[in-house]
């Protein structure tokens, strides 16, 4: 973050050199910031919220600081400092992207990781950008693994087009909130809520919800949005499914039937294990023989166990 703070100080001396008055506001100004970030520690969660919001009020400005509070030893500074990033949104991306290459500080990494995953789409460019850091002069420890999971967890947006029947000659607003189905917010997509206004003549507007990916195998899931509260116009269908699909590989293995050979005779059963889909990373898996009707004790098969590796792609 060395970068962060040399953009801090040329700012002040360009603010310096403008005008004197300026040293004033400058004094003024990234003092609340401090005085905020210190508050995201306290033992009083009221006092962490009201430095969270004031945080975010300050938008950009703040956003240098708060990377820094990414380092922080207490973990309560580091995870009202990162939900304080997330919420500033596209500005803190530069900053979320250089802690990723913090050097061994996985704490730093894992909640900057957190907080891109959280700010969802705009921060999939500069992840991208970041799988490539090899070609940089100066490569940073840890940011390949980590910008890789991030891209994984930010998903594809579920995009909603909500509709009106027929244009209207007057504004029409409608509220629109999510609502957990079988997914959780927070951990399967990010709620949302807000308002939707048509102007007069217009018939369509889009709602995007951003789905948050893991590597888990699980059911698809399902969440909604709702909508409620119309001026101008009255619901018809009130309430759009979104439906999460998982896309995690799925491991089956094929059933082999033989004659077993004469005694003394052995014959070999290959046993073929597949992959539904081609993975992004190595796919590893334990076997082993277990008895049914046949035995290892009546000498009917020779028990084996070992380890199936599927490499990426």
């Amino acid at each position: 973050m060395k970068g962060a703070r040399r953009r801090i100080l040329a700012a002040a001396v360009i603010a310096l050199v403008v005008g004197g008055a300026a040293a004033i506001f400058l004094v003024d100004y990234f003092g609340p910031v401090k005085s905020n970030i210190r508050k995201l520690g306290s033992p009083d969660e009221r006092v962490q919220k009201q430095a969270v919001d004031a945080l975010v009020q300050m938008g950009p400005t703040a956003v240098p600081a708060l990377a820094e509070a990414l380092k922080d030893k207490n973990s309560v500074v580091r995870t009202n400092a990162a939900q304080a990033l997330v919420q500033i949104g596209e500005p803190a991306v530069p900053y979320l992207i250089g802690a990723l290459g913090v050097d061994h500080e996985p704490d730093v990494r894992r909640s900057a990781a957190g907080a891109l995953v959280q700010i969802g789409e705009p921060a999939v460019p500069a992840l991208i950008n970041a799988l490539g850091y090899e070609s940089s002069p100066f490569p940073m420890f840890g940011q390949p693994s980590y910008a890789e999971d991030a891209l994984v967890q930010i998903g594809d947006p579920a995009v909603f087009t909500v509709s009106v029947s027929a244009p209207s000659t007057t504004p029409v607003t409608v509220n629109y909130a999510t609502a957990d189905g079988t997914a959780t917010a927070g951990s399967d997509y990010q709620s949302m809520s807000g308002t939707l206004t048509f102007a007069p003549g217009e018939t369509s507007k889009t709602i995007t919800v951003q789905v948050i990916g893991d590597r888990l195998a699980e059911p698809n899931e399902t969440f909604t949005v709702n909508l409620r509260n119309p001026t101008n116009a009255n619901i018809g269908n009130g309430q759009g499914v979104g439906t999460i699909l998982d896309d995690e590989p799925r491991i089956s293995i094929s059933d082999v039937s033989k004659k077993e050979g004469r005694t003394g005779q052995t014959t070999l059963f290959t046993f073929t294990v597949t992959l539904s889909a081609a993975y992004d990373q190595p796919v590893t898996m334990l076997f082993r023989t277990v008895d049914g009707t046949a035995t290892t004790s009546d000498h009917d098969y020779v028990a084996q166990t070992g380890t199936l590796t599927f490499n990426p792609g």
